[in-house]
């Protein structure tokens, strides 16, 4: 987002403010909490923070200045990569990673302290990542009610991860704001996304300053939450808002207080761009007078979904063949689809990314079914869930149910997972797909449960009481009989 100040050069300082808080560490930056052996390295000529890799009771963790809260909806965004020890090789996760945000006391500048109750307002734990750039949204706790605090990211894993290191850069959080001293601080305008599901729509109401909770209300007025606009020195009513660059395929007629109405040439049209310009009124509080006046550009996309499905699922399956395990889906249109990365956990552990395929669509959109593959090795005697994630290119996550595999070598063509059962739910396992007739039967002959035909290699069965049952199983094709013993527990 290109920064346009009309005023002195004197005032360039000024410009590293943001609606949202975002730091790439080039150049390094000051008021940056760095703990646990954190500091900033280049790493293939890009300025990152690098940190060792997390386990046990070593959190690496990262804060930011001070800030104050713009929105009550928040989307964190950050580059995560894993390196060798000498930063040479970049690596594979060595097992599941998480990152906590914890919005705590202004004050704090020592991590343990960030980890103290007493100086946390809020906290979101266990946001699972991945190698690549993350990015999750959530509202922002609604009691954080002091004027300002700092946000501070802790990381940590399933296991000891020595020997790594974690690589992060594109720190982005917004729905809050570095705190700005002094009279000349510049508006900054956030890029917008709206996403339109009308098929037959033509034109829309909108604002331009998304969710800042220090502006108007939207009313009926179609917002993104994240583009939140801002100025931390001048009220709503110093700043004015103009089209500076209309789109190709429509028109849209912004008004100075920040509200707009978008329209699209025809129902043929999939996404209109634009670039609008937001203004202070200057020191001398006086929009005719722009020597002095302050300004920032963004830039508002609208994608019409409707014309586009999202990302439809038309199977995803996991089978082992010997120590072969063999995952497929296919999908029967994909809009905005950047990848798919597959995760696997074995016996209940935490998931982890074994794969990242990416998206076979033409800049991520298809209306014609697509089929993906992954293989792999894998010679666990324990019961493997693989699960598929799916992301956008905004980054948005939807993960997709999991696909059980049972482990290498077992006795019997049928694996009862988990046995005992607990809340009545348990799942079927078989090691080919040829159709079979499953009977769940309780100890007193009475058939609770019943499925004919079934042809997957994996049946998830719910709804199950407390108690004994037989499960009893008849291959169409083959005529093999199987039995095996459940117990559910409350």
């Amino acid at each position: 987002m290109k920064r346009i100040l009309l005023a002195s050069l004197l005032l360039i300082v000024t410009t590293y403010l943001h609606a949202q808080i975002e730091e790439g560490f080039s150049p390094a930056p000051t008021g940056w909490v760095l703990a646990q052996g954190a500091s900033i390295n280049n790493v293939n000529g890009n300025a990152s923070v690098v940190t060792p890799g997390v386990g046990g009771n070593n959190p690496a963790v990262i804060g930011t200045p001070t800030v104050v809260k713009t929105s009550n909806s928040v989307k964190v965004c950050i580059d995560f990569l894993v390196y060798s020890s000498n930063l040479n090789n970049q690596v594979a996760l060595p097992c599941a990673t998480f990152m906590d945000v914890l919005f705590v006391n202004s004050s704090v500048t020592d991590p343990k302290d960030a980890q103290d109750p007493a100086n946390i307002y809020a906290r979101i734990d266990n946001y699972s990542l991945v190698t690549g750039t993350n990015c999750f949204s959530f509202n922002f706790p609604g009691n954080v009610s002091v004027p300002d605090f700092k946000v501070f990211l802790s990381f940590h894993a399933g296991c000891t991860q020595s020997g790594v290191r974690y690589v992060l850069d594109n720190v982005k959080i917004s729905g809050v704001d570095e705190v700005c001293s002094g009279n000349a601080c510049p508006p900054s305008a956030l890029n917008d996304v709206l996403v339109r599901t009308d098929v037959g729509e033509l034109s829309f109401d909108a604002v331009l300053y998304g969710s800042n909770i220090n502006y108007p209300g939207a009313g009926n007025k179609v917002v993104d939450l994240g583009g939140t606009d801002n100025d931390p020195n001048d009220t709503y009513s110093h700043l004015r808002w103009t089209i500076i660059s209309q789109p190709v395929n429509g028109i849209v007629v912004v008004n100075a207080d920040g509200t707009c109405t978008i329209t699209r040439n025809s129902t043929a049209v999939f996404d209109l761009t634009f670039v609008y310009r937001l203004c202070d009124d200057g020191a001398d509080n006086d929009f005719n007078t722009t020597a002095d006046n302050l300004c920032d550009d963004a830039t508002v996309t609208v994608s019409y979904q409707s014309a586009r499905l999202p990302v439809l699922l038309a199977n995803f399956t996991a089978v082992r063949q010997a120590e072969l395990i063999i995952v497929r889906w296919s999908t029967t249109t994909e809009s905005n689809n950047s990848r798919f990365e597959l995760q696997r956990s074995i016996a209940s552990d935490a998931y982890q990314t074994v794969a990242t395929l990416t998206s076979k669509a033409v800049n991520g959109n298809s209306d014609v079914p697509l089929s993906y593959e992954f293989r792999e090795n894998n010679i666990n005697k324990q019961v493997s869930s693989y699960r598929l994630v799916q992301i956008d290119k905004d980054g948005t996550k939807t993960v997709y149910g999991n696909r059980l595999v049972k482990g290498l070598g077992g006795e019997s063509r049928m694996t009862v997972t988990p046995n005992p059962a607990v809340q009545g739910k348990v799942t079927i396992l078989f090691d080919d797909v040829q159709p079979r007739n499953i009977v769940i039967v309780a100890l007193n002959g009475k058939v609770v449960q019943e499925f004919n035909s079934y042809s997957h290699n994996s049946l998830s069965v719910n709804g199950l009481r407390s108690g004994m049952y037989i499960i009893q199983v008849l291959g169409k094709d083959s005529g093999e009989r199987l039995l095996h013993k459940l117990i559910v527990s409350d």
